[in-house]
């Protein structure tokens, strides 16, 4: 496989030389979602993040600097950076402090793949992929076996994904065993979500004949091995009493594992069962900071309850004005739960605010 790391890491300084010092929250969150390879400032990016946020202020909006690091990079790539093409491909995907343009992000990683990118190769596999049509799936199969033979692991993974979908195979048919011995194969070469697949399917008998304790035995390897979904799975099994006794203990042993890791979700599962202390273990200011690295990173569960917690007071200072900010960021992304406790406070809350609550709810 193709080391990468120096020429992500000299992306990753560029953008920070830019947006290091702003006052506006939007660059951060850019960085958080544009995910550089390296990260080499992913605790700062969330700790500005959550500084703004204690100074009770959404920044200065039009003072963002991350449309600026991305017009270097987009120079970089025109010029035939080839990991700046990869890096524009990104952020063009996701719409990163611009508007989102999956064609120009195609654009840029078949730019790449032709100089050997082999990341590119996958990241175009995969849009194609979910384009949907019949008369690419030769040539997402083709990128993929490149990627595969340039050491590419993850190429590996998804092509025994596919074989688990059917996704190329004849007449769409899942070919199971050849996905089962793909996941074993790529297990080996340290890709530890194939531990995960390899244990789901064992466990739904998926192709397989259903083994749930050598399914359970591969998802916690799995998990050990450092793979949030398995870690996940773990903490979900020991809280809710899945194929064992409950344990809220070992809930958040497995959630504090993966909040370490920085999953938002095992942040926001971990702060849920330390404001509850159904065990013994209660520890509000814990529980806050979980859910304040979590929410900045919008995960939208972590934002509804940390909305809840300031907006009722519960472990902190009641701050009604934290708590309708981020019940409002969960609600505008879509959580319902969030939409209708929002419209419930205003409602209820000092005068009504009923035209908005209304909305809302």
């Amino acid at each position: 496989m193709i080391d990468y790391s120096l020429q992500d890491n000299s992306i990753d300084e560029l953008i920070w030389s830019f947006i290091g010092t702003s006052p506006c929250p939007e660059d951060f969150r850019d960085y958080l979602r544009h995910a550089p390879e390296s990260r080499l400032h992913l605790d700062e990016a969330i700790d500005r993040l959550i500084a703004i946020d204690n100074l009770e202020s959404d920044g200065a909006e039009d003072e963002r600097r991350y449309p600026a690091a991305i017009a270097e990079i987009e120079g970089m790539a025109t010029d035939g950076h080839k990991v700046a093409q990869f890096h524009m491909g990104k952020i063009l995907g996701k719409g990163i402090g611009v508007t989102a343009d999956p064609d120009r992000s195609a654009g840029w990683y078949r730019a790449a793949v032709l100089q050997k990118e082999s990341r590119s190769a996958i990241n175009l596999a995969v849009f194609l992929e979910q384009s949907g049509r019949p008369e690419d799936i030769g040539y997402v199969k083709q990128l993929l076996h490149d990627a595969a033979a340039a050491g590419e692991v993850a190429a590996e993974f998804i092509l025994a994904h596919q074989a688990r979908t059917g996704y190329g195979e004849t007449n769409n048919r899942p070919d199971l065993m050849k996905a089962f011995a793909g996941f074993h194969q790529v297990w080996e070469k340290g890709c530890v979500l194939s531990g995960y697949s390899i244990g789901r399917m064992l466990i739904m008998g998926d192709g397989v004949r259903s083994d749930v304790p050598l399914g359970r035995e591969w998802v916690e390897k799995s998990a050990l091995a450092g793979c949030d979904n398995a870690i996940i799975a773990m903490g979900m099994d020991a809280e809710f009493g899945r194929n064992q006794d409950k344990d809220l203990t070992a809930a958040m042993d497995w959630y504090r594992r993966g909040a370490e890791r920085g999953s938002t979700e095992c942040q926001h599962r971990l702060a849920n069962l330390l404001l509850r202390g159904e065990n013994g273990i209660k520890d509000g200011a814990q529980a806050v900071h979980w859910l304040r690295r979590a929410a900045v990173c919008g995960d939208s569960n972590a934002q509804r309850i940390l909305g809840l917690v300031y907006l009722w007071g519960v472990d902190v200072v009641r701050n009604a004005r934290f708590g309708y900010k981020w019940l409002t960021r969960a609600a505008e992304g879509g959580d319902s739960f969030a939409a209708y406790h929002l419209g419930k406070a205003l409602y209820n809350e000092g005068p009504p605010q009923l035209e908005t609550a209304a909305r809302w709810l």
